[in-house]
């Protein structure tokens, strides 16, 4: 688990408000927060619910250090995977949004079922918020009934071909952690890759930034992108350091685990076309993602009518 980026003082402001109306909270409630950060998330409850009682913890001791001055005497550190210091109904509601994803499969059950302690969105409320990529004016992405029917058709066949004792349980994770985590503890996961499902490839983890920025600071963007070209070469040429690294900055991490993370991991971060820096994206590879995601109707509109805009000029040795 680890510290949760703070976009800044009013960034939470929509989260907090959007949970007060949901859950028509006032008064005297009492909030915890589990991997609160800085505490922002908690300060604009604050604002919103001056009576209200507010606890927050995470392990990251910067965070904490960096808290908000409104609500820093109310935080302390803790792990999210231990069982929490609060009986029963100690809370009127407790919230986590970016922190049971990085813990171990194992760990779930301690950290979001004990008693009756309820988090929001994982073990009790099974309704949200309507996602404005979904519904509302802007909205782009189209998610129709049958695909999710068609996954789990699909899914009942490959099982009803396989041993029912071998096949306990089917699992969206990440094959370069959670299905290693799995292997460590001698469980034997069987990992079926995207494409090898039928997803065209495409880059996971791409760098967003305004297009007027990009040209307003491009040696700053290109600055940056050296630097993560440079820490990519120095993961490659000692993993175990890295791994470390990672450690040494959240204890909590398993070591073993880390390093066959990333030793996994680097095959995948070589560019698709030869020769090429690292972070370089395919244009063919986002037109043939882009294409299946709208013949599956998952896209509302051809991404191929409008692609956005992105480019690899600003990567080391590029654009020049």
């Amino acid at each position: 688990m680890g510290e949760r980026a703070d976009p800044g003082e009013e960034g939470e402001e929509p989260v907090a408000q959007a949970l007060v109306d949901r859950h028509r909270l006032k008064g005297k409630v009492r909030i915890l927060d589990v991997g609160c950060g800085k505490g922002y998330l908690l300060r604009e409850f604050k604002l919103l619910l001056p009576e209200a009682e507010l606890v927050g913890f995470d392990i990251s001791r910067h965070g904490l250090a960096d808290a908000h001055p409104d609500v820093k005497d109310n935080l302390f550190r803790y792990r999210a995977q231990d069982r929490y210091p609060f009986g029963d109904k100690s809370f009127d509601l407790v919230v986590s949004l970016g922190t049971l994803h990085n813990l171990k499969i194992f760990e779930l059950q301690t950290a979001i079922d004990a008693g009756e302690r309820v988090v929001v969105g994982v073990n009790r409320f099974t309704e949200g918020e309507a996602s404005p990529l979904v519904a509302g004016e802007g909205a782009f992405l189209s998610v129709p009934e049958t695909v999710e029917m068609e996954a789990v058709h699909r899914l009942r066949e490959w099982r009803a071909r396989r041993d029912e004792v071998a096949v306990a349980a089917t699992l969206g994770g990440f094959w370069n952690y959670e299905a290693l985590q799995l292997q460590q503890l001698h469980k034997h996961p069987v990992v079926i890759p995207v494409d090898r499902a039928g997803v065209p490839t495409y880059d996971e983890l791409v760098l967003v930034v305004r297009e007027d920025e990009a040209h307003k600071r491009g040696e700053e963007l290109r600055a940056f992108l050296q630097a993560l070209t440079r820490g990519e070469h120095e993961v490659r040429a000692d993993p175990a350091a890295a791994a470390a690294l990672v450690v040494k900055a959240n204890p909590s991490l398993d070591a073993k685990l880390q390093l066959a993370s990333i030793e996994k991991t680097l095959p995948a971060a070589v560019p698709s076309v030869a020769g090429k820096p690292f972070g370089w994206q395919s244009s063919s590879a986002w037109a043939s993602f882009g294409n299946w995601m709208f013949s599956h109707a998952l896209l509302k509109h051809d991404p191929n009518t409008a692609l956005p805009p992105f480019s690899n000029e600003f990567l080391p040795g590029q654009g020049i």
